[in-house]
Parts: C-alpha cells; structure tokens; sequence
C-alpha cells in the first residue's frame, strides 16, 4: 500500500530536518510535538510567512533579511566544533553557492525593479536553504530509505549512543535520531492498546534485522554498498544486526574486532545493538577505531575466537553446514511450483533455499514451504519449523509486551506476501527470515508493529479478522463472531469492527471488555462515540 502522509511526515523529519535543519529543525519540531501537526505543514507554513514578510519589505530590508536566513543555520554547525567536524564536506560545498547567489543578488539590487528585486531575493533564498537541507553531514543527496524495516522502528543513527566501553558518541542536531512523533492522534490511539516500547523503525524482523534485517543507519548512504565483502566461516553469527562484517570491514575494522563486536552487539538489546551498531560504522576518527579494534579483538580471544567458531563449530556464521533437505523432495517442489504456473524468480529463490539451507533458521523455513505444498518431508532434527521451533513462538504464549501471540496469517495471505517480496527482488536472507517470521504465530502488537508495515511496503491488501484475544485472553472464533454482528448492528465496515473489538478488549477489564462487546452487539453504537473511536482509527489492512 502507498504510505501514508504521517509516515512522510515522520520520513521528512528523520532525514532533512533532524540531520540538517538547525535552528529551524529544532523549531518545527517542538512546534509539531506541541500541536501534533505533521513537520511539512509547518515548514510551509514557515515558507509562506517568510516569504511575504520579504516580498513586502524594502530593497535593503528583504536582502538582509535572507542573507541572515541563509547564513544563520549553517553558521550555528559551523559554530559548534563537534558539528563543525561531522558537517565540514557539507559546509565546504554550501559556501560557494552562498557566495555565487550573493554575487546575483547585489547585482540584481542595481539592475532590477524593486518588485522584481524581492522576488529573485524569495528564490534564491529558497533555493539556499533546499540546498543546504538535501544533503547530509558528508555532503551527499539525502537519499530515499532502502525497503521496510520491520522491525517496527526503523534504526537512526543519530541521538546519544554510548559505546560499550563507555565512551558517547553524541549527535545533537548533526544526527539523524530525532524524536518520534507524537501527535494527538497517536496519543488517542495508545488508549486503545497497550503502550509498547520502541522495537525495532524500526526498519518485525526483516526477520528484520529481528529476526530482521535491520538498517544499521537511518540514511541509505551512510550504509555500504550491498556488494561487500562476503562474511568468514568463522565469524559469529549476528543475531540483532544483519551482516554486520560487510559494514564494520568496509569501516576499517580487523577480523577478530569484528568477531568481538558481533559478540557484544548479540549480547546487547536489538535497538540498543542498532545504535551501536550505527556509531561504530559511523566512526571516522582513525585512532578511534584503532582504539576500539584493539578493545575488542581482546574481546574476541577471550571468548575463544577464531577456534570455538571455525566450520560448523557454535556461532559459526558460514562455511559448510550438515543441513540439508532431501533430494526428493525437492525434485517434488520444483515440480509442483511448475505445474502451479509460479513466476521464473520466485521459483529459483525457493529452490535456492530447498537446496542450500545455510542456518537453522533457513531450514526451518524450507520446512513449511514444503508443508504448505504437501510434500512430506523429515528434516534433520530441529528443522520441523512449526509454532515449537527455536524461535519461540508458540502458540498463545506472551509476547512479553502484556500481549499473546494468538494470531495466525492465513495460507493466502502468505502466499501473497512471499510472492510481494519475490516480485520486489528483496535480498535471499531478508526474504527467508520475513517468510519464517509471518508463519509464526503472532501478538496483536507484533501484527501492528511488523507485518501491517511489511504489507504496506509491499503493496498488499491483508484483510481484516487479526484482532487476537487481547490480554483479557478472549476467545479468537467468537470474537469473529462478534465481529459480524457488531457490523451489522452498528453499520461499519470490516476494518472498523477490527478497530471496535481491539479497542474493547484492551479494556483494563475483562469484565468491562465484555460489557462494552455486549453493548455494541444489543444496542448498537452511539455518534459520539462512533466519532470517538474512529479518528484514531489506524489503517491496518
């Protein structure tokens, strides 16, 4: 699905007015979490008084006026001596421009009509700060954010970020971790469920980094190209930051600082290890990374590196693996993807992953694709995949957030997913780790949270009836029930209905949950409270 103008709104925040906008980012900013109106709204709301104040002033008055406006926000990074160093490409490359449209504009204030005067004043005022806001510290055009991260937040590398050995990398304005917003709306909306902590957006797992894929940076190119170098056989395994080695070696860093800063990323929280993640790539001070190289190569001897993770020995990251679908029964599903008409692409991805499973994760993966053709299969142990698989997920236990994972995708829509992402050209470890993900049984936070973002992504329709049980542990078919009479009865559709029996069984109650169903189902549903709940109705589906 197309995303929507809150998204855009939060995108333009973390990318343009939190790395580089200044005072007049730190403005609209407190202005938009005050009022709950989107940044862009604000900032052109800015842009139109700005502009009739100079239109409307005196020759002399309007030039300096946007020469003050144009000099004041670069001046307030190259002011601050932290700022100074991140943004010096930036700076270098807006001076000259500065100078060059300064050099017009005084040429114009002889030559041209007041009015005419003003106006090329007005554009080229507009154009210096366009061209300060659209490239980052390094100088580079921001760029449009790789595919959805799921999970759920997607990582920044800006705000504070501590180093592990306690050293702080802080960002202040010259980062690019704002603050999420918060809007009225979304301060309605977590009246409905419970509040949860930010997950990573962050960027589900692509099975996210989580298990997904994770953006180790917020901006698209402070991350290396994905054509690095590949990952030794002896390199742990990451289990919060997607191929980490691609990126720390392209950093500077040795093998066994990597091999110790996998280890203390796995050891760290997902977010947590993000942001570290993001500061270490991030890092351009030689000595800094020797520093931490040094550090942690130590740390990897300790923990045994490289002989405790050689080939197939425990947290090994590559190499060779016993793992390994049987031959039959791989024929058998290339046959049917055959017969079934599955598009060329798709089809040699699944096969890829039939034949050369290269983790647990991925043949439990294998597993239920072959399930879900009906090919018979006995997997090496561990492999069966299904809702008791090392991942956790099992049916109707918490998710840890006061929620329970009572829901599951149906066939369909899974199939429509992995068809999405096969069609999107997603890379072969993000594809498997968000397949494995949307077969498992799921909470409502973590349906909200990932896959409802992983569809719009991708342009896919989920449909309703994901509503779980809630906390009060409701029972999933009579709330489908439910669910028909409350439509009938109060005149909404299927995703307003969803929305209704969320909100009713996130009640602090059971008793009131219950109560509240009964009502909408007898009496139907008041206006004022139909307005109520729908404002901050989300587009789930």
């Amino acid at each position: 699905m197309p995303r929507d103008l809150g998204q855009r709104a939060q995108d333009f925040r973390e990318k343009w007015l939190a790395p580089s906008g200044g005072w007049l980012g730190e403005l609209v900013i407190f202005i938009s979490d005050l009022t709950g109106v989107w940044d862009v709204l604000i900032i052109a709301g800015v842009f139109v008084c700005a502009w009739i104040v100079v239109r409307t002033s005196p020759m002399e008055i309007s030039m300096v006026l946007a020469f003050v406006f144009d000099l004041t926000i670069p001046l307030q990074y190259y002011n601050n001596e932290y700022l100074r160093k991140k943004h010096a490409e930036h700076l270098e490359n807006y001076w000259p421009s500065l100078m060059m449209g300064c050099l017009i504009e005084g040429v114009c204030f002889f030559l041209l009509h007041p009015d005419l005067f003003t106006l090329i004043v007005c554009l080229k005022t507009s154009a210096m700060t366009i061209l300060w806001m659209i490239r980052d510290q390094d100088g580079l055009p921001i760029k449009v954010q790789s595919p959805f991260d799921p999970s759920g937040r997607r990582s920044s590398g800006g705000g504070s970020v501590r180093d592990s050995d306690g050293r702080s990398s802080s960002r202040r304005s010259g980062g690019s971790d704002s603050p999420p917003r918060t809007s009225r709306d979304s301060s309605r909306t977590s009246s409905t469920r419970p509040e949860t902590s930010n997950s990573s957006s962050s960027r589900p797992p692509k099975p996210s980094s989580s298990s997904q894929a994770p953006d180790t940076s917020e901006r698209s190119e402070s991350k290396p190209s994905s054509s690095g170098s590949s990952t030794p056989s002896n390199m742990p395994t990451s289990k919060n930051v997607s191929n980490p080695y691609k990126y720390l070696h392209r950093a500077g860093y040795s093998d066994p600082a990597i091999a110790g800063m996998i280890l203390a990323l796995n050891a760290a929280e997902k977010d947590r290890a993000r942001k570290q993640m993001n500061a270490w790539v991030q890092e351009k001070d030689r000595k800094e990374i020797e520093r931490r190289d040094k550090r942690y190569s130590e740390s990897a001897k300790k923990a045994g590196w490289p002989k405790k993770f050689e080939q197939g020995g425990e947290g090994s990251g590559g190499g060779k693996t016993t793992l390994a679908i049987p031959q039959e029964a791989i024929e058998k599903a290339g046959a049917s993807m055959k017969s079934k008409k599955v598009p060329s692409e798709e089809r040699k991805k699944v096969m890829d992953l039939l034949k050369h499973p290269k983790s647990e994760k991925e043949l439990q993966a294998a597993g239920k694709i072959l399930k879900e053709m009906g090919i018979p299969v006995k997997l090496p142990k561990g492999g069966e995949g299904g809702e008791s698989s090392s991942s956790g997920h099992k049916m109707g236990e918490s998710d840890g957030h006061g929620g329970y994972r009572d829901i599951k995708l149906s066939k369909d829509t899974v199939q429509t997913l992995n068809q999405a992402m096969a069609q999107k050209q997603w890379s072969k470890e993000d594809h498997v780790k968000w397949l494995a993900y949307i077969q498992r049984p799921l909470s409502r936070r973590e349906f909200e949270r990932k896959v409802i973002p992983l569809a719009k992504s991708l342009n896919v329709y989920i449909g309703g009836g994901y509503t779980g049980g809630g906390p009060h542990r409701f029972d999933v078919k009579k709330l489908a029930e439910i669910k028909g009479k409350i439509k009938s009865r109060c005149g909404v559709d299927s995703g307003m209905a969803d929305h209704m029996i969320v909100h009713a069984i996130n009640q602090r109650t059971s008793k009131e949950a219950q109560d509240m169903l009964n009502r909408w189902v007898s009496k139907g549903i008041k206006r004022d409270e139909f307005e109520k709940l729908r404002r901050p109705a989300p587009d789930w589906a």
